[in-house]
């Protein structure tokens, strides 16, 4: 025993002695945990600090404490935005920034993808020089990422938002990935056929598929419903389909194929397939009106403006910039303005006259626009995604 007793002391005076040598865990800051916020958050005021109880009082309990105050991240808009028009566009001023540089270093921006209710936005980019990708979902509410998809697998192909916003719709070759933004999860993964371009209609109920056939220099066009692989029906069109675009209420689609030298845009409606109008040699466009009554196609510094009940020609003018891509963009401001996209600029066109209205003096090389929230987006290479709008 008395042996015993000596080396459980030889043990205590062994660990004491090694106690300078032992890591002062009390002293060492914690490693903060990564994260990929884009702004500096602001801190609420503190609660006004209050006299300490008595000492013969007791002290509270914890449900009767003030909850600490949270962090927030600045709003990314000012409230009560007017909704932009002919009258107020000279107005058009940067409102908010996404410094999407600091959350994706060196990445360019290739895609800007707007909820239908203008809660959320989907960036695509691409770094200069490894070439990796990135998707980040923004919500423009909130001011926080949603989602980050670094680096996939495979090249996503076509981005967009179910008609409620909660799901993101990812095309990869040879499947659909749908993305649950309330926690960030990929809720579904639904196979596809091989395409050449593909697109999703607004409403959620339609894929359209464009798959080159080579050795006839031909493509088909199939219409599915989203998660059947039967086609509803089947079209053909000359040379490479290149990309479809829906009109915002999902009646139309627009699909256009190019070969050296020429191209071929088609007009379907999208519950038959009837065609309805067929283009050559067009070269941008079309884009639709926010409520799909007018449609707008560019041949060179061209630009005609159709009513899509009838396909009428309404109006032709000419785009003075002849250095320039000249793809038009978006209708807006209660269809009375077209966005043009330039090489390195954009300008705002009167549709009815074709007068130029506004260009802005910065570069600009990518932009969207948001009917929910009468905002327009742009980007310039690893610059700020900017958000213009008209203060109130």
């Amino acid at each position: 025993m008395r042996m015993l007793k000596a080396f459980s002391l030889f043990v205590i005076l062994a660990v004491v002695s090694l106690c300078p040598w032992l890591p002062d865990l009390a002293s060492q800051e914690a490693t903060p945990t990564a994260t990929e916020t884009l702004a500096p958050v602001v801190v609420e005021s503190s609660p006004t600090p209050v006299d300490a109880p008595p000492e013969d009082e007791p002290s509270p309990t914890p449900e009767d404490q003030r909850p600490s105050p949270t962090l927030k991240a600045p709003a990314l808009l000012p409230e009560g935005l007017a909704a932009i028009s002919l009258e107020n566009l000279p107005d058009l001023a940067v409102v908010g920034e996404i410094p999407y540089p600091e959350m994706r270093p060196d990445h360019l921006v290739f895609e800007l993808t707007i909820s239908r209710d203008g809660t959320k936005l989907a960036i695509g980019s691409q770094h200069w020089e490894t070439r990796k990708t990135a998707l980040v979902v923004w919500d423009l509410i909130n001011n926080t990422q949603l989602l980050a998809i670094d680096d996939p697998p495979e090249f996503i192909r076509d981005i967009s938002f179910s008609p409620d916003g909660e799901q993101l719709w990812a095309v990869r070759q040879g499947a659909l990935d749908q993305y649950d933004l309330r926690d960030g999860s990929l809720a579904e993964t639904i196979p596809l056929p091989a395409f050449t371009a593909i697109a999703i209609s607004p409403d959620g109920r339609w894929v359209m598929v464009g798959a080159y056939q080579g050795t006839e220099d031909i493509s088909t066009i199939e219409a599915y419903a989203l998660g059947d692989l039967v086609p509803r029906y089947s079209e053909e069109m000359a040379y490479m389909i290149s990309s479809f675009r829906f009109s915002p209420d999902s009646r139309l689609i627009a699909g256009t194929s190019a070969t050296m030298g020429s191209t071929v845009t088609k007009v379907w409606q999208v519950d038959t397939g009837e065609e309805m109008m067929a283009f050559y040699d067009f070269t941008g466009g079309p884009v639709f009106s926010p409520d799909s009554s007018l449609a707008v196609l560019a041949k060179g510094q061209e630009f005609s403006l159709y009513a899509t009940d009838g396909w009428t020609l309404l109006n032709t003018f000419q785009n003075d910039n002849t250095a320039s891509t000249n793809q038009p963009k978006f209708i807006f401001g209660d269809n009375q303005i077209l966005g043009i996209q330039e090489t390195t600029r954009v300008t705002f066109n009167n549709v009815n006259t074709g007068a130029e209205v506004l260009a802005p003096q910065e570069q600009i090389t990518l932009m969207a626009f948001s009917p929910a929230l009468e905002v327009i987006f742009t980007n310039t290479n690893l610059e700020n995604i900017k958000l213009w709008g008209v203060l109130p």
